[in-house]
C-alpha cells in the first residue's frame, strides 16, 4: 500500500506561503511606523511601502493560482492539468515581480 503526500505537500506549501507573506509585511508595516515615529519623515518610508505593496501582489497571485490548483486536485477533476500549467508560468513570473 502507497501513501500519496501530493495533496499534503501542496496544502502545506500554500498555507506556508501566506503565513510567511503575512509575517513579511506585518514586519515592514511595524518599520515604517518606527520610521515615521522616529521622525524621518515620509521620503524615507517610501521604498518600503512599495516593497510592501511588490511582495503583497506576488504572493496573492501565486497564492491564488495555488488555491486553484489545489481544489481540482484534492477533487480529482481533470481541470487540474490547466491550473498545473499556469502555476509553472506563475512560479516563473512571479519571481520577475520581485
Amino acid at each position: 500500500m502507497t501513501v500519496n503526500f501530493t495533496l499534503s505537500y501542496f496544502f502545506f506549501q500554500l498555507a506556508t506561503n501566506i503565513i510567511v507573506t503575512i509575517l513579511i509585511v506585518l514586519h515592514l508595516y511595524f518599520y515604517c511606523l518606527h520610521m515615521k515615529q522616529a521622525l524621518l519623515g515620509p521620503e524615507h518610508i517610501v521604498e518600503h511601502t512599495s516593497v510592501e505593496s511588490m511582495i503583497v501582489e506576488s504572493a496573492a497571485i501565486y497564492s491564488t493560482f495555488s488555491l486553484l490548483f489545489l481544489i481540482p486536485f484534492a477533487m480529482k477533476s481533470p481541470v487540474v492539468n490547466i491550473f498545473l500549467q499556469a502555476l509553472g508560468e506563475t512560479q516563473v513570473s512571479v519571481i520577475m515581480l520581485i
